[in-house]
């Protein structure tokens, strides 16, 4: 009689059994495979602790800095397990001694800026211009932002390259009178060739004084005519302002160069065209522009006339002489005879 009952084996459940063991092994990391945390590029002196995850249980791990032993070691538990100490710029791996293999991936850890020295240029400047700001000790040939602030107003940030001795130059926003002999101070120094970028905060040589800044003198500019409207040929004289030396443009030309003089007289301008005087003061050496003066300049009238009775007369003969209609003064002279 043939037997339709299961046939029941445990080598049936082999399989089965084994997935289900593999599965909550890997659910439960115990199989998960040793790595170096953190994962990515860090700073140096940024407070990261360098750790072991998911090592073999009881064995010794040691810590490798750009191929040579640190010396530190740990020995695995549950993990992570920390490397104790600071890590100074470089590459970090881990090494299995007990097991004899290296775990897998490596640490960046990358360099942090330092500013060992900051100075200004010293020549007195005018209103509006700018201070060279030299600084030193940064990471050499590598890009920089810097932020700093003047008399601990608004921050401002300039980037800049250092050179093969860690130096590096930037200029300064324009600077104010009331800014002048004032107070430059560097807050941030962040290396921008890597990522995360790396910052230091200076606490010491970080400041500078900046240059005498003189104001600007306040050029004025007058004209002769009050309405800035003149004949063709009428002779203008214009008036500057503000200055010990005045040099006098048309339409942007000097047509008189810089002296005491402050006075430019012409009768040759055209119409339209624009008057203005660059006013100095020799003492600061600083210099401004006036706003310009516009001269409305009208052609002359073309004057001919005829006479009715033609080219010659008799005596007693009257005579009619007309000229260009629509002028709005006429005055007519006679051979021997006042205007009339």
């Amino acid at each position: 009689m043939k037997n339709n009952r299961p046939n029941f084996s445990m080598k049936n459940l082999t399989k089965p059994l084994l997935y289900l063991f593999f599965l909550l092994a890997f659910a439960s990391g115990a199989w998960a495979q040793a790595s170096i945390l953190p994962a990515g590029p860090v700073c140096e002196n940024a407070g990261v602790t360098i750790s072991l995850s998911n090592g073999n249980n009881g064995s010794t791990y040691v810590l490798f800095k750009d191929g040579l032993t640190t010396a530190i070691t740990v020995v695995a538990t549950a993990g992570p397990d920390a490397f104790a100490g600071s890590y100074t710029a470089g590459t970090y791996t881990i090494w299995n001694q007990t097991g004899a293999n290296w775990v897998p991936g490596s640490l960046i850890v990358n360099t942090t800026p330092t500013l060992t020295s900051t100075s200004s240029s010293l020549l007195d400047l005018c209103a509006n211009e700018i201070a060279t700001i030299t600084v030193g000790g940064l990471k050499v040939s590598t890009a920089h932002d810097i932020t700093y602030n003047i008399n601990g107003g608004a921050s401002q940030v300039v980037s800049v390259t250092s050179d093969v001795a860690g130096d590096a130059t930037f200029s300064t926003i324009a600077l104010l009178v009331a800014q002048s002999a004032g107070t430059l101070t560097i807050t941030d120094v962040k290396r921008t060739d890597v990522t995360p970028n790396c910052s230091y905060t200076p606490g010491a040589n970080n400041t500078a004084t900046l240059p005498t800044v003189n104001a600007l003198p306040v050029a004025g500019l007058t004209s002769s005519d009050v309405d800035d409207e003149i004949c063709a040929g009428e002779t203008l004289t214009f008036t500057g302002t503000g200055g010990d030396e005045y040099q006098f443009y048309v339409n942007a030309i000097s047509v008189q160069a810089q002296s005491i003089d402050d006075t430019y007289a012409t009768s040759g301008l055209n119409d339209q065209d624009v008057v203005t005087v660059r006013v100095v003061n020799t003492t600061t050496g600083c210099e401004a522009t006036s706003a310009g003066i516009t001269t409305t300049v009208n052609a002359l009238p073309t004057v001919t006339f005829t006479a009715e009775a033609g080219a010659s007369a008799c005596i007693d003969e009257s005579v009619t002489y007309t000229t260009e209609a629509l002028m709005s003064n006429y005055v007519w002279t006679l051979p021997g005879v006042a205007g009339v």
